[in-house]
């Protein structure tokens, strides 16, 4: 008697070993998907960045920023928001709409800083860190592990 074919436990050994191959690789896939989301979130952080830099050199465009753009805690940076800057990008790399009117660029002594928010507290959202808490970020620090959830 001649059969051709594969016995069972040569087709149970191939579905182990492809488990397995599949075990090891989603993970990772995952979370090359999120650094290349979390990547273009910088890539737009900076984006406004370079709006505001080419704004702020102009003297045109010097008086959008002031100081009463600024929250408290950057009182002594002229700031501008990011809708006066027309950033045209709506929505992040994660599908939340950016927060324009309350993301802005600080100008420091020469030093840029970015706050930029996408989504809300009730339904989720990213914005930039360097801890726990949405913050403003110094520009050349800009790295993807600053896309952080916004909390709660």
């Amino acid at each position: 008697m001649n059969k051709k074919g594969f016995t069972l436990v040569e087709l149970l050994a191939v579905i182990a070993i492809m488990a397995l191959i599949a075990g090891i690789s989603v993970p990772n896939i995952i979370n090359m998907l999120d650094k290349g989301k979390q990547e273009d979130f910088i890539k737009d952080a900076k984006s406004i960045v370079a709006k505001a830099k080419y704004r702020y050199n102009m003297e045109k465009y010097k008086d959008m920023f002031d100081s009463d753009n600024c929250p408290s805690t950057e009182s002594t940076c002229s700031c501008i928001k990011a809708k006066d800057l027309n950033f045209s990008t709506e929505t992040d790399a994660y599908g939340y709409t950016y927060d324009k009117e309350n993301s802005y660029v600080a100008v420091c002594d020469n030093t840029y800083k970015i706050y930029l928010q996408s989504g809300d507290t009730s339904n989720g959202g990213k914005c930039l860190s360097t801890n726990s808490t949405c913050g403003v970020v110094d520009v050349d620090e800009l790295r993807y592990e600053y896309v952080v959830d916004i909390p709660a």
